[in-house]
């Protein structure tokens, strides 16, 4: 599960010296900031992962999906930030329970997406994501921490994941 955050509308995201890579318990700035970067992490992931399933001839097939900010759910429960004008600006970033369980519903059981594997759909509809989650050199440097982070050793993960 990713979100267009990790692309935030006026923010640059920019991978060199995140604090929260470097330094997991050194906080950003904001809770939006933080939340666009765990997003982005989750796409880096996605892609790596496609890549090290691939190496290994598996049949696994990995994407992201972008579910829309959901306003009506509690996937959003602070409301008070939802007014007209916030609205207005993110209008065409908002989901609807409806269309976006029923798109993610068709990704998982539609057998047209049997090999579709490495992309990002935005509520059923694959686009690109941000130009900064395809850099190979930033998600090799999430996936080699994370497993540091983790403390996970060689033998206890594939050799070919690691790498």
């Amino acid at each position: 599960m990713s979100s267009d955050m990790h692309n935030p509308p006026g923010d640059n995201l920019t991978w060199p010296g995140v604090p929260a890579l470097g330094y997991p318990s050194e906080s950003l700035n904001t809770h939006f900031i933080r939340y666009s970067y765990s997003k982005l992490c989750n796409l880096y992931f996605t892609y790596s992962l496609v890549e090290k399933l691939a190496y290994m001839k598996s049949k696994i097939t990995v994407n992201a999906f972008n579910p829309g900010l959901l306003t009506t759910t509690n996937f959003a429960p602070d409301k008070s930030r939802f007014t007209e004008e916030f609205m207005k600006q993110i209008e065409d970033r908002i989901g609807t329970l409806e269309v976006s369980s029923e798109a993610l519903a068709n990704l998982m059981t539609d057998s047209k997406y049997d090999y579709v594997t490495g992309k990002y759909f935005d509520r059923g509809v694959e686009i690109l994501s941000s130009p900064l989650s395809y850099d190979e050199n930033n998600r090799t440097e999430l996936w080699k921490k994370s497993i540091a982070y983790t403390d996970l050793k060689v033998t206890e993960t594939l050799p070919e994941l690691v790498k």
